[in-house]
């Protein structure tokens, strides 16, 4: 049985006029194609304006490496790049 796995993730935005709201909704569609459910996402202010997306998701141990997420999301023309800054186990 597959563990529920809580990640969260670090999109830095590649420009300080990405829409950060409209990027969560663009994402979306992708985590939901690697079997990824969303959770919450929050907006973290990083340096001459650029802001990094962190968003929380649910998945399973089973899904694999990140990376190919992580690289299709990083495909984007408004990300810059994309990195896991927190992975665990969900418990209950």
């Amino acid at each position: 049985m597959a563990a529920t796995l809580v990640v969260s993730y670090k999109i830095m935005a590649s420009d300080p006029d990405v829409d950060m709201e409209e990027l969560v909704r663009k994402v979306t569609p992708v985590l939901t194609k690697y079997g990824i459910e969303y959770g919450k996402h929050s907006v973290e202010p990083v340096a001459f304006g650029l802001k990094a997306l962190i968003l929380h998701v649910l998945s399973n141990d089973d899904i694999g490496t990140p990376e190919e997420l992580e690289n299709e999301l990083e495909d984007f023309e408004e990300i810059e790049n994309v990195q896991v800054i927190q992975m665990q186990r969900a418990l209950g």
